[in-house]
């Protein structure tokens, strides 16, 4: 049985170590810089990491979400803000604005460290880089298993174990699954994990219908990591609906745990089951001219993908392709539509969003939740090219992971909206920072 997993899942298991270990590699030299400097900026790449980053320290530690007990330390990192921008007061004091499933599935790599009293409190300065170093550690963990599980979806529409490695190394790499999801506790982190397991279950559904109700359950799990997958989950639940009406009840009910748990939670900490973290700061800015945000996913050197990640521009051909040809990928063609259908919806939401290009964040980090999706259309339509083409493919392959390289080890992840359309946030600097 043992040595039968093994056989199987190897490949998965040893793309998950290689990843694991290669997204933490420069992990102590960012340690050493931010404890010589005083300072936060390589471990905490963005504030958005904070509550979840702090979270699971608090529940371990203290027995509690509220971050009353250490405000000041988080006024700190906001630059002595009375009430920083990602945390709500309620009642009961300052509460996440943001989900906070990321920081219960981050419990696991708090537990030891704190059980064994190594972080007992947050008076030091490398006592809250070490609460930044665990969130590292946990981001690098889930990113590390959607890679794997990348493999396993694109392994389901080819045999090619050459371009299967290759294109599996360039969404490690070439994406921003190293320099956005595995640099920290992301909600993106999160959500492109549960949505590699939900596009795996999808396309293993056509052989096994009884995995629809663990998509129904692993979809709401997604949409509790971060809200903004609702609307994959109902592309995907129309889908469910039309071709799966024999599961639908057993689905519905799959996601119950889910819809119980947000509701209840939204009760307790902002009075209404139908009011979460964003609804809490009124933060419901679609005001962005689609004209000004689809031009900058499109052309932007700092936030397109055909300048971040240029391979991922033939996942829109894919498609296309898919919706012009009913027999593109024979079996398989009606899945991805109503995939590429939730892409593209959630797509335009994003680009809707008052804060398209994701503030400080690196690259296109407000789409990263759905690089298995896009990864998957892309490769559809490499593995269809010819030799001459594959080539430029590789050279493309090796300028994304040059770029995302250089942002993780001399941007810290990070590029400010003030140059969405400069070639800044792609150039390595032209001097070593101190920080």
């Amino acid at each position: 049985m043992t040595n039968s997993f093994f056989k199987r899942f190897r490949v998965p298991l040893f793309i998950f170590l290689i990843s694991f270990v290669l997204f933490l590699a420069n992990l102590p030299s960012d340690w050493n810089k931010d404890v010589s400097n005083g300072t936060y900026r390589r471990l905490m790449t963005s504030g958005d990491q904070v509550p979840n980053s702090f979270l699971p320290w608090l529940m371990l530690y203290k027995g509690t979400v509220n971050f009353d007990e250490i405000i000041g330390v988080i006024r700190q990192l906001e630059g002595g803000k009375y009430r920083p921008y990602f945390l709500i007061p309620t009642e009961e004091g300052f509460k996440t604005a943001y989900p906070i499933l990321p920081a219960v599935m981050a419990i696991p790599v708090y537990a030891l460290p704190i059980l064994l009293n190594k972080i007992p409190e947050m008076t030091y300065h490398e006592s809250i880089l070490k609460i930044f170093v665990l969130g590292r550690v946990a981001g690098a963990f889930y990113a590390a298993l959607s890679v794997s599980l990348f493999y396993l979806i694109i392994s389901e529409f080819s045999k090619n174990k050459k371009w299967l490695y290759l294109f599996t190394f360039f969404y490690a790499f070439g994406t921003a699954t190293w320099s956005v999801s595995s640099r920290g506790m992301w909600q993106h982190t999160f959500a492109q994990f549960f949505i590699s397991i939900a596009v795996l279950l999808l396309i293993k559904s056509l052989k096994d219908k009884k995995l629809i109700p663990w998509l129904g359950f692993i979809l709401g799990i997604a949409v509790l990591a971060r809200p903004t997958a609702l609307l994959l989950a109902g592309a995907i639940s129309f889908y469910v609906f039309l071709k799966h009406k024999n599961q639908l009840v057993k689905y519905i009910f799959a996601t119950l745990p889910s819809v119980i748990f947000m509701g209840y939670y939204n009760f307790v900490t902002f009075g209404s089951v139908l009011v979460e973290g964003y609804g809490a700061r009124s933060d419901f800015g679609w005001n962005t001219p689609l004209l000004e945000s689809l031009s900058g996913y499109a052309f932007s050197p700092a936030r397109s993908f055909l300048f971040i990640s240029p391979p991922l521009v033939l996942g829109f051909i894919g498609i296309y392709k898919v919706y012009k040809d009913k027999k593109f990928e024979g079996k398989y063609n009606q899945i991805l539509r109503y995939l590429g259908f939730g892409f593209l919806i959630s797509f335009l939401m994003m680009a809707k969003w008052w804060a398209w290009e994701g503030a400080n964040g690196f690259g296109y980090r407000m789409l990263s939740d759905y690089l298995p999706i896009l990864g998957l259309f892309s490769f559809l339509i490499i593995k269809r090219l010819k030799p001459k083409q594959l080539t430029v493919i590789m050279l493309l392959i090796i300028y994304s992971v040059f770029i995302h390289g250089n942002a993780v080890i001399n941007r810290k992840s990070r590029c400010s909206e003030e140059h969405n359309w400069t070639f800044y946030c792609l150039s390595p600097p032209a001097r070593k920072s101190k920080y």
